[in-house]
């Protein structure tokens, strides 16, 4: 029926159709080609029945109709539908924005699948019924700030790829399943939401804070922290490769069965350092430096784990957390059981005193020190420039630290049980680079275990030997410590805490108190910002070719003959440096390139050179490896062309996935000290 409506549309021999669905109330049904067509084409749609006088638009309601067999693409110049309810029974590709699409709700039934690359701003959110797909792919939102809610009926799928999602509230069901795939970053707030459908993690991070009664499955490298939910009858899987899961305190991890546990998984507690943890035969206990001992109600182990325990067997083995870097200047005054010591005057076989979480403290010796030089590059951006860092007096609270702190950038803070990175508390104000010291010595204090320990009245922690020991000048012993050097995985005292979630309110936290401590530098203004990125072409012999058209994400140039390679140039940015210090993301970006094609000839050729690591690369200005088909430059790409335009002109297209933001004015881009918008 629909495809015979198609049909006398388009010969002004229009019939009714039968289906009262498609013919009574105010909704528009998708009468346009099973795939390819124009979204803002009036002829692609009905309207209650009969030939719509617009396509669906900002200021239409009711209800868009996906049917069947059809595959859509909304593309991204459009960014509001009033308060229309989307129905997906087919196939709807909602493609990359900068900018929010703005509708009243979105609904995924049986057979339908809807794909998502840009954030919503709906009504009523998203709903996910039996047999219905929703897919958000390099989305990052926050759905609890906005608002956006979700649910997902049982035989229903929620696939959460390569994003960056804070759940919010559920809108409906949570018996569906939940997969987050890819590099995603999910987590939730503590707001009473329950969700039961099965959840599988795939070589991401997922931080759940509610309570959960499903399962729960890990797999090549992922990693789950519980929160402060209590998790009564939940099922947490090992599955492929090793994986990590840090349980929660105060009993609520007692209903959580743990599967296939092997050697190379690791088990934490949030929050707290793990001192020692007991394997029996059927379940672990993890005993924290707080003293509080933490159990699943049961544990099995994988068949290939060979030195899994046995009956009246049990194992006991140390347990470290998390990742750190430690470099201290010379005149760091570091806490020892006979008072404060310079750590360059501190050598093998003195005490140190390490902290608990706590708060008690332990005498443990140094087995190893060493210094070494570092010599600042003022060409690079200044958290790799090599700078150090200058802490303020009373920064983070009256007499934290006790007197300024000087510290290399990748030095770590222990603040809200986890180990920040110093540049990524950098304000400008109390915390900033010191530009006055250019050449220094820098020194590591080392203990039996990766301990936190206190400097000028400030909780930090010791040496972690991850292979650098060469580089260093020992105290003149000479210690063996075993054949492989450690890592931050798995031998670290506490947590990495490089999540914007919580660097980010440390952060201002730390801007918000700067103008109140003694001796602070006027805070440095945000610089304006744009997503345009101003992408032309520069030719080998430096012509440069400007836009012929910019159709949405589609950039068209036009190549002379016989252009053989083209260079990408745009504005790049830092995502660190555009939104903050508090952002972990200090590659500099150009564009997201996706789809390459050349017209010539009447003949069109699609290019995937950028996709191609053995032709392009690092060193010719492509940023990462090529990832689902697309590529971030760095803001000068070379594009090898082969002979799509070797006999005549060519029309290039370049399909432009992200871009922005970046700084609005060239000296904005200059290496920075610190900047955060907001």
């Amino acid at each position: 029926m629909l495809a015979e409506c198609f049909y006398c549309i388009r010969t002004g021999l229009y019939k009714s159709m039968t289906n009262t669905a498609s013919t009574t109330g105010s909704s528009y049904t998708w009468v346009g080609p099973t795939s390819g067509g124009d979204w803002d084409n009036a002829s692609n749609w009905l309207y209650n029945g009969q030939p719509a006088p617009n396509a669906p638009d900002a200021n239409t309601s009711g209800t868009v109709t996906i049917p069947a067999g059809a595959d859509v693409t909304l593309p991204s110049r459009v960014t509001d539908l009033g308060h229309m309810v989307i129905d997906v029974q087919g196939k709807l590709s909602i493609v990359s924005s900068t900018t929010n699409l703005t509708f009243g709700a979105l609904i995924v039934n049986n057979g339908g699948s809807a794909t998502i690359s840009r954030a919503l701003k709906t009504d009523s959110g998203l709903t996910v019924n039996n047999g219905g797909t929703a897919t958000f792919k390099d989305v990052t939102q926050d759905w609890h700030a906005s608002g956006f809610m979700f649910g997902v009926a049982s035989g229903g799928t929620l696939n959460i790829d390569d994003s960056n999602i804070v759940i919010g509230t559920v809108n409906g069901a949570t018996a569906g399943a939940l997969n987050i795939t890819n590099g995603s970053n999910v987590s939730s707030y503590d707001n009473g939401l329950s969700y039961s459908g099965p959840i599988t993690v795939t070589s991401s991070t997922f931080t759940p804070n509610f309570q959960y009664n499903g399962t729960l499955t890990l797999n090549n490298g992922a990693t789950a922290t519980f929160g402060n939910a209590t998790w009564p009858t939940a099922t947490v899987v090992f599955g492929t490769g090793n994986n990590t899961v840090v349980l929660p305190t105060g009993g609520k991890a007692a209903g959580v069965s743990i599967t296939g546990l092997k050697s190379g998984d690791r088990l934490g507690v949030n929050g707290q350092i793990v001192d020692t943890a007991t394997l029996s035969v059927s379940n672990v206990s993890l005993v924290t430096t707080a003293g509080e001992t933490v159990q699943p109600k049961s544990v099995t182990y994988d068949s290939s784990f060979k030195d899994a325990p046995t009956e009246g067997n049990p194992q006991t083995t140390f347990q470290d957390n998390g990742q750190a870097v430690v470099c201290f200047l010379a005149g760091s005054m570091i806490a020892t059981p006979n008072g404060a010591v310079a750590v360059e005057n501190i050598r093998r076989g003195d005490e140190v005193l390490t902290f608990a979480a706590d708060g008690t403290t332990h005498a443990r010796q140094v087995v190893w020190a060493g210094t070494a030089q570092a010599t600042v590059n003022p060409a690079l951006p200044d958290d790799m420039a090599g700078w150090p860092v200058r802490i303020l007096a009373d920064a983070f609270a009256p007499g934290v630290p006790n007197q300024d702190l000087l510290v290399t950038a990748e030095h770590c803070i222990f603040a809200n049980g986890h180990l920040v990175p110093v540049r990524m508390l950098v304000n400008g104000s109390s915390i900033f680079y010191d530009r006055t010291i250019t050449t220094y010595s820098y020194y590591h204090v080392e203990t039996a275990q990766h301990s936190i320990i206190m400097a000028n009245g400030m909780l930090t922690e010791s040496y972690l030997d991850t292979g650098n020991r060469p580089s260093f000048v020992s105290d003149g012993n000479v210690v063996t410590l075993g054949a492989k050097p450690k890592n931050w995985a798995e031998h670290a005292a506490a947590p990495l805490g490089v999540a914007r979630p919580l660097a980010e309110p440390l952060w201002r936290m730390l801007a918000a108190r700067a103008p109140d401590v003694a001796g602070h530098q006027p805070a440095p203004t945000a610089p304006e910002t744009t997503t345009n990125p101003d992408l032309h072409l520069v030719t080998p012999a430096g012509r440069v070719i400007r836009p012929l058209r910019v159709t949405g994400a589609q950039v068209s140039f036009m190549l002379p003959a016989g252009t053989q390679a083209v260079h990408l140039v745009s504005r790049s940015a830092r995502a660190c440096d555009v939104a903050g210090p508090f952002v972990d993301d200090r590659h500099n970006r150009g564009v997201l390139v996706g789809r390459v094609t050349v017209l010539a000839g009447g003949q069109t050729t699609m290019l995937t050179p950028h996709l191609d690591t053995a032709i392009t690369s690092p060193e010719n200005g492509w940023v990462t490896k090529p990832h689902k088909n697309t590529r971030w430059t760095n803001g000068n790409a070379l594009l090898p062309l082969g002979t799509a335009a070797a006999h005549g002109p060519a029309l290039l297209t370049v399909e432009v996935r992200r871009a922005g933001p970046y700084f609005a004015t060239v000296a904005d881009t200059a290496p920075l000290r610190a900047r955060a918008n907001g």
